[in-house]
């Protein structure tokens, strides 16, 4: 519960002060921004992983350990953030798709796409 103040003039009383109780919740300012943060780099995962699908793979490279910790620490959770958003896009969008018969489609770039980036990668490779 959050304490707010109202201040007003009154010609009677002068300055009054009130103070009252609001049941509302605000989102403060830095979870704002980390949601908006993790919604940008989402968005921005799912691009490459559309220009990763693209690029041929080189089988004899080993990956370095930074890119596996990067991969571990940023692009996983990025997947299943980009998987999540996928989904709940692909949900969205059944009404229209539905009667095109582009479910599948769909589907397949909104939801599977991200989902193998995350689940089936090998570690390290992006």
């Amino acid at each position: 519960m959050l304490l707010s103040m109202g201040i007003s003039f009154d010609s009677a009383d002068g300055l009054v002060v009130e103070y009252y109780h609001s049941t509302r919740k605000e989102i403060p300012l830095m979870k704002r921004m980390i949601v908006l943060i993790m919604v940008m780099s989402a968005l921005t995962f799912m691009h490459k992983t559309s220009c990763v699908a693209s690029e041929p793979q080189r089988a004899s490279s080993k990956p370095s350990p930074a890119a596996i910790v990067a991969d571990i620490l940023v692009l996983r959770p990025g997947g299943l953030i980009g998987t999540i958003l996928g989904t709940a896009g692909f949900l969205i969008s059944l009404p229209v798709t539905w009667p095109e018969k582009k479910t599948e489609t769909v589907g397949e770039m909104l939801v599977i796409t991200p989902l193998h980036f995350t689940f089936d990668r090998p570690l390290g490779k992006m």
